[in-house]
């Protein structure tokens, strides 16, 4: 890692005082080892490692801004009921129910923590910092499942791909939404292990919902 790098960062953060920690440690000796973990860590089921990604192939704090119609939280649950697969049908979409029910209209933005290409598949990542617990096994496949669920990760996630695919069907003349979208990764950092079923939830939603929330946030009536 560029130690110098991260002790700037650090600082400009206020990180690097003791009194900032709960216990005393060498706090750039944890951060450098921390960002080597994450860079030695292999994407689940894709065969690199998240330190060879090009870096001119990737995205920090990827912005993006889509003209919403008039949409209301109570649809957009419905939306996903209609749509969603698996355990997102099953859990989340459910969930959405209890959103405060309000009408929105104008923009939404937001920042993607990473955006990268790999073997012409494209993917974002969300970093996590969420303590689950101070053993290894409080960052398994359950555990994750209810944080995606408890802060509407889920919901996130799904507006980030689809933002996604509104921009690669801009740029990619040739742009198929199975062959060049990856999919989402939330890497829950202190739960990284080298072992993939800890520290990480991955999902592609399916086409047929990305095609449904990207005609609902436009206003269309999504059957």
């Amino acid at each position: 890692p560029d130690r110098a790098r991260i002790e700037r960062t650090l600082a400009r953060y206020g990180l690097d005082a003791p009194e900032a920690h709960a216990a005393p440690i060498d706090v750039v000796e944890e951060a450098c080892a921390l960002v080597e973990r994450v860079r030695r860590e292999e994407f689940p089921g894709r065969g690199f490692a998240l330190g060879a990604i090009d870096p001119g192939a990737r995205r920090d704090e990827w912005a993006f801004r889509a003209r919403l119609g008039t949409i209301d939280t109570g649809a957009l649950a419905a939306v996903f009921e209609r749509h969603a697969t698996g355990r997102v049908a099953e859990l989340a979409a459910p969930r959405l129910r209890g959103l405060r029910a309000q009408t929105l209209r104008g923009f939404l933005a937001g920042f993607v923590d990473l955006v990268f290409v790999h073997e012409d598949r494209w993917f974002v990542v969300d970093w996590k910092s969420n303590h689950l617990g101070n053993a290894i096994e409080d960052y398994g496949e359950r555990p994750i499942w209810d944080a995606m669920l408890e802060h509407h990760y889920v919901l996130q996630y799904h507006l980030y791909v689809l933002a996604l695919h509104r921009f690669l069907r801009l740029r990619l003349k040739d742009y198929e939404y199975e062959r060049h979208v990856g999919g989402a990764a939330y890497v829950f950092l202190r739960g990284l292990c080298g072992d993939p079923r800890r520290g990480w939830y991955v999902d592609r939603p399916p086409r047929s919902l990305i095609d449904a929330l990207d005609a609902f946030l436009d206003g269309e009536v999504v059957p």
